[in-house]
C-alpha cells in the first residue's frame, strides 16, 4: 500500500547536524548555529529546504495516510465540495508554501552535496537519510500513477458506455421517447461532467 510521502520527518534536522561545522553556519555563537539553517547549493530550494527543516521540529507534523488509489478517487467524486490544492492532497498544513515533492529534492540535493564537499561528519547516516529520501520520492510517484492510471481507465470505460449508444440509433432512437430515460441521460451528463471536472482538477493538483 503506498502512503504520500512524509517530507516533514526527523531525517531533514538529521542533515543539518550531519553537517560540519563550517557547512552548517559560519557564525561561532552556539545558538546562531542552532536557529539559522544550512546554505542550500542550490539557491533556488533555500526556501523549500527551510521549510522543511522548520516541519521537522513541529510536534503536528503532516500524517501519513494509507489509502488506496480507489479509495482515493471515490473520495474526491463523492465530496460536496472538492478541494484541489495540493496541500490537501498530501496533508500539508495550509500554511505550507513548498510541494512536498520540491521538498523532498531539496533534501535530496543537499545530502548529496555534504558528500560530495565530503562536509558530513558520517557519511554512512547521510547515506541512510538519503536512501530514506529516494523511498519516499518513490512512494509518492508510485501514487500518482495509480491515482492517474485509476482516473484514465475511468474514463475510457465511461466514454466507451457512452459509445455504445451511438452503434444502435435505432434503439437509441426509440428509447429517446421516453421521458424517464431522457432524464436518467441528462443527469448521467451531468454526473460525467462532474467526473471529468474533478479528475483534471486532481490530476494539477498532484
Amino acid at each position: 500500500m503506498v502512503v504520500h510521502p512524509q517530507v516533514s520527518s526527523e531525517s531533514d534536522e538529521d542533515f543539518v547536524s550531519a553537517a560540519s561545522a563550517d557547512e552548517a553556519a559560519t557564525s561561532d555563537d552556539e545558538d546562531a548555529l542552532a536557529m539559522e539553517p544550512p546554505t542550500h547549493p542550490v539557491p533556488a530550494m533555500q526556501a523549500a529546504f527551510e521549510e522543511s527543516i522548520l516541519e521537522s521540529t513541529e510536534d503536528d507534523q503532516p500524517r501519513s495516510i494509507e489509502a488506496s488509489a480507489e479509495t482515493r478517487r471515490q473520495k474526491i467524486l463523492d465530496a460536496a465540495h472538492y478541494d484541489d490544492s495540493w496541500t490537501t492532497r498530501w496533508e500539508q498544513k495550509p500554511s505550507a508554501q513548498h510541494h512536498p515533492l520540491v521538498k523532498l529534492m531539496a533534501q535530496i540535493v543537499f545530502g548529496m552535496h555534504l558528500l560530495q564537499q565530503q562536509a558530513a561528519k558520517s557519511d554512512e547516516e547521510v547515506v541512510k537519510i538519503l536512501q530514506t529520501h529516494v523511498d519516499e520520492v518513490d512512494n509518492f510517484l508510485e501514487r500518482t500513477m495509480d491515482d492517474f492510471d485509476l482516473a484514465i481507465k475511468d474514463i475510457e470505460e465511461r466514454i466507451k458506455f457512452l459509445k455504445l449508444p451511438m452503434a444502435h440509433l435505432d434503439v437509441f432512437e426509440t428509447m429517446l421517447e421516453d421521458r424517464k430515460f431522457r432524464t436518467q441521460l441528462l443527469d448521467g451528463n451531468d454526473k460525467i461532467e462532474k467526473i471529468i471536472d474533478r479528475t483534471t482538477r486532481a490530476m494539477n493538483a498532484a
